[in-house]
C-alpha cells in the first residue's frame, strides 16, 4: 500500500517539481551554468569559519544513505535509466536550491514567506507540519534503518543495541543545538565524503572496460529503447522517472525547503553565495555521490534489478576490498546515516518551534530520538516509501513560496557585481 501512495503522490508532482526547477532557472539566469561564479562562492563558504557551518550542516542533512542505499534502490526498482532522470532532477534541483537560498537569505524560510510575504498563513503550518513528519521520515528513520541494519547486519550485532547506541550519540550531538551540530559535520562530512568518493573512483577504475555500455545501459533504459520491440516501453519508462525524480529529490532535497531552513539562519547578507552554495550541495550529492555509487555497481554487476541494495553495494565494492568491503560499506552507510540525522534534527526543531512556540524545542529533541529506535525496527523498503510521500507532501507548499516570491523585480542576477565586489572586500 506505501508503495501504492507514494507512488501516485509523485505521479502528481513531478510535474510541478520539474516546472518550478524549469521557472526558477530561468528566472535566476540559469545560474548553475555559472561554474567560476559558483566555484569562487563555495570557496568563500568554505573558508570562512562563520560560513563553514552552515554549509557542512546542509551537507550533513544532505549526503545520507540516499547516496548509497538510496541509488542502489533507484537501481534495483527504476533500473539504470533511473540515474538518467536523477541527473535530469538535479539539474533542476540546482536551479531550484540557487533560488530557495538565495530568497531564505533575503526573506527567511519557507515558513516565513508563506505566512507573512505570500499571505498564506495556513501553508505556512502545513509546510512545518510535513517538514516535521519529513524530519522523522527522510532525516531519521530512512537513515537509522540503513545505518542500524548495515551495522548489525554486517558484524552480527543487536540492532537493537546499535540503535540505543546511535540515539545517545545523536543525542549528545543534538542538545548543545546547531552550533554543536555543525562542529560534528564540518570535521565528519569532509573526510566521510572524501573516502567513500576515493574507493567509488577505485571501484569505476579497476572496470573501466564497463564504462561505454553503462552509458549505452543508462540511456537506453531511460527512454526505453531496449522494450519498445516488447511493447512495455510505457511502463518501464515511467518507473525509471518517477523513481528517478523521487530518489534524485530524496537525496539532494532540492526544492523542499530543508536547505532554506539551514540557510537563511547562516547571518550571510550575501544571497549569491548562499544559493551558489545550494547549487553546489546538490552538485556534490547527485551529480558526484550518486552518481559515482550507480557506475560501482553497473560497472560490477550484471543484475541489479530487483536485487537487494546493501548487498549490491557491497558486491560491487568487493572487486577492490575483496572480503572487507562489507564492513567498509557498513560503516560508511551508519557514519552518513548518523551525519544526516544531527544535520537534519536542525531543520525538524525549526519547523516544530514555529508550531508549538520555543519552549516546545527540548520536546522535539526527545520525540526526534525516538524515532532512531523506531525507524530500527521498520523494513527499509517501507521506510524509504514514507519518506517519499513526505518529501513531496514538503515539497508542494515550498514550491509555491519560491514561485511566487521569486517573480519580485528586485530578484536580479544584475546584482551579482555588487555582491562579488563585497565578498572580495
Amino acid at each position: 500500500m506505501l508503495k501504492s501512495v507514494s507512488s501516485s503522490v509523485w505521479n502528481i508532482m513531478l510535474f510541478p517539481v520539474i516546472l518550478s526547477g524549469v521557472f526558477l532557472s530561468f528566472r535566476f539566469g540559469f545560474f548553475q551554468l555559472r561554474p567560476k561564479t559558483i566555484l569562487k562562492f563555495t570557496k568563500e563558504s568554505i573558508t570562512d569559519k562563520n560560513l563553514r557551518r552552515t554549509t557542512f550542516t546542509t551537507l550533513a542533512a544532505t549526503m545520507g544513505t540516499g547516496n548509497i542505499t538510496g541509488v542502489a534502490a533507484a537501481l534495483s526498482v527504476g533500473g539504470a535509466g533511473s540515474l538518467f532522470w536523477m541527473w535530469v532532477s538535479s539539474f533542476f534541483g540546482m536551479g531550484l536550491a540557487f533560488a530557495e537560498n538565495f530568497i531564505a537569505t533575503r526573506r527567511g524560510n519557507a515558513m516565513k514567506i508563506l505566512s507573512k510575504s505570500v499571505k498564506l498563513k495556513p501553508l505556512s503550518y502545513i509546510f512545518a507540519v510535513f517538514c516535521v513528519l519529513s524530519s522523522f521520515g527522510i532525516g531519521n528513520m530512512a537513515q537509522s534503518a540503513s545505518g542500524v541494519s548495515a551495522i548489525s547486519g554486517t558484524f552480527s550485532l543487536n540492532p537493537l543495541i546499535i540503535a540505543s547506541l546511535t540515539a545517545i550519540v545523536c543525542f549528545l550531538v543534538i542538545i548543545g543545538g546547531m552550533k554543536s551540530v555543525g562542529s560534528v559535520a564540518e570535521k565528519l562530512v569532509p573526510i566521510l565524503s572524501s573516502l567513500y568518493i576515493f574507493m567509488s573512483i577505485l571501484v569505476i577504475v579497476k572496470n573501466f572496460r564497463a564504462i561505454p555500455y553503462v552509458f549505452i545501459d543508462i540511456f537506453s533504459s531511460a527512454f526505453g529503447l531496449c522494450e519498445v520491440a516488447g511493447g512495455i516501453v510505457g511502463t518501464s519508462v515511467k518507473t525509471a522517472v518517477v523513481t528517478g525524480l523521487s530518489r534524485g529529490v530524496f537525496s539532494n532535497e532540492a526544492g523542499m525547503g530543508s536547505m532554506g531552513i539551514v540557510h537563511s539562519a547562516s547571518g550571510d547578507n550575501n544571497p549569491f553565495r548562499q544559493g551558489a552554495m545550494g547549487i553546489a550541495e546538490v552538485f556534490i550529492d547527485t551529480v558526484i555521490c550518486c552518481s559515482l555509487t550507480a557506475f560501482a555497481i553497473l560497472t560490477t554487476s550484471g543484475e541489479y534489478i530487483g536485487a537487494e541494495p546493501v548487498g549490491l553495494v557491497i558486491s560491487a565494492f568487493s572487486s577492490v576490498l575483496g572480503k572487507s568491503s562489507g564492513g567498509f560499506i557498513a560503516v560508511c552507510i551508519y557514519l552518513f546515516a548518523v551525519a544526516t540525522i544531527i544535520g537534519w534534527e536542525v531543520i525538524g526543531e525549526t519547523a516544530f518551534v514555529f508550531l508549538f512556540g520555543e519552549g516546545s524545542k527540548i520536546y522535539y529533541k526527545y520525540i526526534y530520538i525516538a524515532f532512531i529506535l523506531i525507524g530500527a525496527t521498520i523494513s527499509l523498503e517501507n521506510v524509504f516509501y514514507i519518506a517519499d510521500i513526505f518529501n513531496a507532501l514538503m515539497a508542494f507548499p515550498n514550491l509555491i513560496a519560491l514561485c511566487v516570491t521569486a517573480r519580485d523585480k528586485s530578484y536580479s542576477v544584475y546584482q551579482e557585481n555588487k555582491f562579488t565586489a563585497d565578498s572580495e572586500t
